[in-house]
C-alpha cells in the first residue's frame, strides 16, 4: 500500500466515524456512518491493468527516435487506441472484482475506486486494505492470459442421467467431463460451440453466436390522397419487419485466484425461436387482409460467479420454458495460457 501524503486527511478518515456529504447542491445533507478505524489508502495497480505499458507506449511515441511517416504514425496511433481501450476494460473489470470479494465486505460509506496513473483508492479498515494489497500481489504473481470455453447442449428430456441433472452448479473434474461427453454423443444432443474466449485477467470478453429471423410485427397503414379533390384515397399496408434472435450472447471474466484457480464471471443469454413461427391473420379498416407473425421465443439466463481449477469444468442444467422436454446443458472450462499461445491478442 503506498502511504498517503497529507497525514491529516488519513486522520479525518481514520478518526471521524459520522461524515456530513450532499449529493447534490439545494438537498438536504446525508450522514453516513463509517465503520471505526476507516482510513484511506492507495494502492499501486498499473501493473495489472496495463497502464505502464500504455504509459510507455505514450512515452515512445511522445519521443519518436525518428520522424514516423504518415502510415507509420497512423498505424501507432491504432495500436495506442487498442491498448488505452484494453486498459480500460481491465480497469472496469478489476474494480468490478474487488467491489465482489474484498474481505471484510464494503460497509456503508466505504469504496474502492481508480485514479489515474493506475492506481486504487481504498476507503476502509485496515483488514480490507490488507485484503487488498495481498490480493493484488497474488494476482501480479499470475503470468498468462485466461482462457474460457463455454459448449451448449441441447437434448431431450430423460437421455440426460437424473444424477448428473440434480448436480447443476457442480464442477466435473477431467474423467467425468470426458463421460458426459461421450453419453451426450450417444444421445445425438444439438451443441452450440462458443467461439474461445482468450483475454487477460479482468478483461471483459461479449461473444454472440446468433441467427437473426426477421419477420412481420405490424403493418403501418399509409393513406394515400388521390390525384384531385374528387379522386378516391388509396390505403396501402406497409409492414413493420421486427428480427428475433436465435443463439447465445456471453459476457465473461476470468479472474485469478488462490492457488492455480480461476474465478469466471459469467452471463449467458441464451434463446431459442419455435419453428415455424405462428402467423395471425388480421383484417384492416380497409377491407384487406394482413398475416403477422408472432415468435414464440425461449430463453435460458445464467448469471454468476464459478470458480475452477484447470482440470474442471462447471455443469449447469436447466429447462427451456414453454418448450417441453427439452433440457439445454452447459459445459465451461477455464485455464490459464502463456500469451504466445494467443494469436488473438498482442503480446505483452
Amino acid at each position: 500500500m503506498i502511504p498517503f501524503l497529507c497525514s491529516s486527511l488519513l486522520s479525518l478518515f481514520a478518526c471521524q466515524t459520522e461524515l456530513q456529504r450532499t449529493d447534490s447542491p439545494g438537498r438536504t445533507p446525508v450522514a453516513v456512518e463509517f465503520a471505526p478505524g476507516t482510513e484511506l489508502g492507495l494502492h499501486e495497480a498499473g501493473h495489472l491493468t496495463g497502464q505502464a505499458r500504455l504509459d510507455a507506449a505514450l512515452a515512445e511515441l511522445a519521443r519518436p527516435a525518428s520522424p514516423l511517416a504518415p502510415q507509420a504514425a497512423a498505424a501507432a496511433l491504432e495500436r495506442l487506441e487498442a491498448r488505452r481501450a484494453e486498459v480500460e476494460s481491465i480497469t472496469r473489470g478489476l474494480l468490478e472484482t474487488l467491489r465482489d470479494l474484498i474481505q471484510p465486505p464494503l460497509g456503508p460509506g466505504q469504496r474502492i475506486e481508480c485514479l489515474e496513473g493506475g492506481r486504487l483508492a481504498l476507503l476502509g479498515v485496515p483488514e480490507q486494505q490488507a485484503w487488498l494489497e495481498r490480493f493484488l500481489v497474488q494476482t501480479a504473481a499470475f503470468d498468462g492470459l485466461v482462457d474460457i470455453q463455454t459448449r451448449i447442449y441441447e437434448l431431450e428430456r430423460g437421455k440426460l442421467p437424473e444424477s448428473l441433472r440434480t448436480r447443476s452448479g457442480d464442477t466435473l473434474e477431467r474423467e467425468e467431463t470426458r463421460v458426459l461427453l461421450q453419453l451426450l454423443a450417444q444421445a445425438s444432443a444439438d451443441s452450440t460451440i462458443a467461439p474461445r474466449s482468450v483475454a487477460f485477467p479482468f478483461q471483459e470478453a461479449r461473444l454472440k453466436s446468433v441467427e437473426q429471423i426477421p419477420y412481420v410485427r405490424d403493418f403501418e397503414v399509409k393513406v394515400l390522397p388521390g390525384r384531385d379533390v374528387e379522386s378516391v384515397h388509396v390505403e396501402v399496408a406497409d409492414p413493420v419487419i421486427d428480427v428475433a434472435e436465435n443463439g447465445v450472447n456471453l459476457v465473461l471474466r476470468g479472474v485469478p485466484v488462490t492457488g492455480e484457480r480461476l474465478a469466471v464471471y459469467a452471463k449467458l443469454d441464451y434463446s431459442r425461436v419455435a419453428s415455424p413461427m405462428r402467423s395471425v391473420e388480421l383484417r384492416l379498416a380497409s377491407g384487406a387482409n394482413v398475416t403477422l407473425q408472432r415468435p414464440d421465443v425461449t430463453r435460458v439466463e445464467v448469471h454468476g460467479r464459478f470458480e475452477l481449477a484447470a482440470e474442471q469444468s462447471l455443469l449447469l442444467v436447466t429447462s427451456l420454458d414453454g418448450e417441453e422436454g427439452r433440457d439445454v446443458l452447459v459445459l465451461l472450462q477455464a485455464r490459464r495460457v502463456p500469451v504466445q499461445e494467443s494469436a488473438e491478442h498482442e503480446k505483452r
